[in-house]
Order: structure tokens, then sequence, then C-alpha cells
């Protein structure tokens, strides 16, 4: 696993935290990266590990602030999202 990808997002019509394998491929994922806010796309393939980018990103644009997404910010939404204390 790349721990680089983005395997989670925050769908954003409810902020439910989402998998990939959850939603459809592209923009009509509807979702926002946990972090920065940013809207993302969903990348499915038959080559690649499935995963969220950044849209803009994948239009070589900027975002509106930096994103600190890493992993472990991953792990831990989707814990607290299926596990609660």
């Amino acid at each position: 696993m790349d721990f680089t990808l983005i395997p989670f997002a925050l769908r954003q019509r409810d902020l439910a935290v989402v998998g990939i394998d959850e939603v459809p491929a592209g923009g009509a994922c509807g979702c926002i990266c946990p972090s920065c806010a940013s809207r993302l796309v969903a990348r499915h393939g038959d080559h690649r590990v499935w995963h969220f980018a950044h849209e803009a990103r994948a239009g070589v644009q900027t975002t509106d602030r930096t994103c600190e997404f890493s992993w472990a910010v991953s792990v831990r939404l989707w814990r607290d999202s299926c596990c609660p204390p």
C-alpha cells in the first residue's frame, strides 16, 4: 500500500467518512479532503490502487490552502467514525 494515497474521504452532504470503494469514480464521488476540505476525485482503475486525489491536483491547479493529509489522519478519522470510544 502506498501510504501517500488517500483511502478515506468525507462525503460532502453529511460529512460521513467513506472509503474509496463506497463512492462512484471521478468527481461524482461528492467528497472532500479530511485535512484541507478541498474537493476530491475518486480514482478507480485496473492498474493502480484505488484512491482519492485532490481535484485541484488532477486539473493542475492549486488548492486554497496547504494540505497536511497523512495516513495517520485518515486512519484516525475512519476509526473514530466506525468505532466510537
